[in-house]
């Protein structure tokens, strides 16, 4: 089942007691300044619009912005919350882990088969 994003507004969410759902994306401009920010991100948005983090279907939150792990760069971003597409896959290891694609505001199914509530 793929799941739709949507921009949210997570202050607001955890104001009144809201946990984000699948798909859920927010602006993060308190992570501006964080050294995790990719090059990517540097060169085409800082200035422009704070960094996304997107609610992954395994719960896991994913920040499209921030350097592959243990890498110097990160996803390729292009269009305008939520209709974000990002390249390539996001991929978290693991059981409990989730492996898809972010295409035109879509999150994919799992690639690996996994299932979630």
């Amino acid at each position: 089942m793929p799941w739709t994003c949507r921009l949210v507004d997570l202050k607001e969410l955890e104001k009144h007691g809201i946990k984000p759902n699948s798909g859920d994306m927010w602006f993060a401009p308190w992570i501006s300044g964080h050294s995790e920010l990719s090059p990517e991100y540097k060169q085409k948005f800082k200035g422009k619009r704070p960094p996304i983090c997107v609610q992954l279907p395994n719960g896991h939150i994913w920040c499209v912005d921030a350097k592959f792990a243990g890498q110097e760069h990160g996803w390729t971003v292009s269009g305008i919350p939520p209709w974000i597409t990002v390249y390539p896959s996001v991929s978290i290891p693991g059981p409990n882990g989730y492996h898809g694609w972010l295409v035109n505001g879509v999150l994919t199914d799992d690639l690996e088969g996994r299932t979630y509530l």
